[in-house]
């Protein structure tokens, strides 16, 4: 989702000649969302209109929550008319916005970016060169020079223009819009004060653990496909309810009240996901800068809802890993050839290249130890045949190198022909 473009105001513009709606910045997106269906609706009536929203400034309210969190609700004052806006090349990439512990990146899926720009200070902006604090900054990206540039959301609409929503078909449908914008803008209808709640990051993650351990973790695209409530649905459920007596049945129904496994499953993610070093993955550099905080905000909770199944995930890779390190040895000797009985195929891959496609084939045997080998052509047949009606199968190859991989000994095989036959038979390494 783009954000929405805007301008501010220019000098012989006074917020008293329009009609003024005072909007959170986090409801941008939301407002962007809705726009979009009512610019489908527009164009099915082959309407076509541009919308020019203006900016008369950003100011924030000094709020605390029930638990005596304090926190900011930053704002913006939006009015719009129609105008004319051109696209001259710039592609959007990302968002960044800033928290006390780093930033969150908000990259479009299949797009990439320079790893250096995760950390670039929300004062900047390479179109306007005004260095003041903004609450978020987009990557864009110009193929044709082969740039990328950071902008602010006061200067997007210079880089992006035209909207792919096509939101501002929708200038002339004034009385739809007017209703929007002040839906937008009322904080019990919209949410605005449901949507700025901070919750301690301990707390949240309790309670998403107790969910999990009750009810399983359900991805939002998996919740979206089946159409059920996703993991993140049902935390907000309990911890923002809009019907309290109806979250306090939930609770009931299922148990979800934290024990003491969830308090230290908590503390043992925390202490996982913020000691991690290698975040060259967007998912894990956005989890671990999240996590860093002492609080939980609906920006940060998706991201927070999946840290307690990140954290089981690699704590089971880990055990594989050391049980794998202590079971598995080198075998046979280089360069001679062997017949291997009982390989567990644990995983085929395939890699093109010029040349063709070549297999990746990654085996195990009955005492642990591990096996790999490259193959093509007749021999990749061979294998999905022989592994048609089952994962293990016999063979006959020779070692061509002992080697290790993330501290796990493998022995490397070539030449693999499937069976042990003859003389193999007498020479086996299982």
């Amino acid at each position: 989702m783009l954000p929405i473009e805007y301008r501010n105001a220019t000098a012989d513009e006074n917020e008293k000649d329009f009609t003024v709606y005072e909007i959170e910045l986090d409801a941008l997106e939301y407002l962007a969302e809705k726009l979009t269906k009512l610019a489908k609706r527009a164009n099915k009536l082959g309407m076509t209109a541009n919308l020019d929203i203006i900016s008369f400034g950003e100011f924030s309210v000094d709020c605390k929550t029930k638990d005596g969190i304090k926190y900011q609700r930053h704002l913006i004052k939006l009015a719009f008319v129609g105008t004319t806006v051109k696209f001259n090349g710039w592609e959007f990439i990302a968002t960044i916005s800033p928290l006390e512990s780093g930033n969150l990146v908000n990259c479009v899926p299949g797009k990439t970016y320079p790893v250096s720009l995760r950390d670039v200070t929300t004062n900047r902006c390479d179109h306007c060169n005004v260095n003041r604090q903004r609450n978020e900054v987009f990557i864009i990206f110009n193929e044709e020079e082969n740039i990328y540039k950071v902008v602010g959301r006061t200067c997007i609409q210079d880089f992006l223009g035209h909207s792919p929503e096509k939101f501002l078909a929708l200038a002339s449908w004034v009385d739809s819009l007017g209703e929007l914008f002040t839906e937008a803008s009322d904080s019990e209808s919209f949410g605005g004060a449901n949507r700025a709640p901070m919750w301690p990051i301990e707390s949240f993650l309790k309670t998403a653990s107790v969910i999990i351990r009750r009810l399983g973790f359900t991805s939002k695209t998996k919740a979206y496909d089946a159409g059920t409530c996703s993991t993140y649905d049902e935390i907000m459920f309990l911890l923002n309810p809009r019907n309290q007596a109806y979250a306090e049945k939930f609770a009931r129904l299922h148990s979800l009240y934290p024990e003491q496994i969830d308090s230290d499953k908590t503390e043992k993610s925390l202490e996982w996901v913020r000691g991690l070093t290698d975040t060259s993955n967007d998912y894990i550099y956005n989890l671990k800068t999240a996590s860093e905080l002492d609080y939980v905000t609906h920006k940060t909770a998706g991201l927070l809802a999946s840290l307690i199944p990140a954290y089981g995930r690699a704590t089971e890779k880990e055990k594989e890993n050391s049980l794998a390190k202590q079971s598995s040895n080198h075998m046979g000797e280089v360069g001679k050839r062997y017949g291997i009985l009982n390989l567990d195929v644990q995983s085929v891959k395939y890699f093109d290249n010029e040349w063709g496609t070549k297999t990746l084939v990654n085996m195990v045997d009955k005492a642990g130890n591990r096996y790999t080998m490259w193959i093509s052509g007749q021999a990749v047949d061979a294998l999905e045949q022989a592994n048609e009606n089952s994962a293990i199968v016999n063979i006959t190859a020779t070692v061509k190198e002992h080697k290790s991989w993330q501290g796990v000994k493998q022995t490397q095989l070539s030449r693999p022909v499937m069976g042990v036959k003859g003389k193999h038979l007498k020479n086996l390494l299982s």
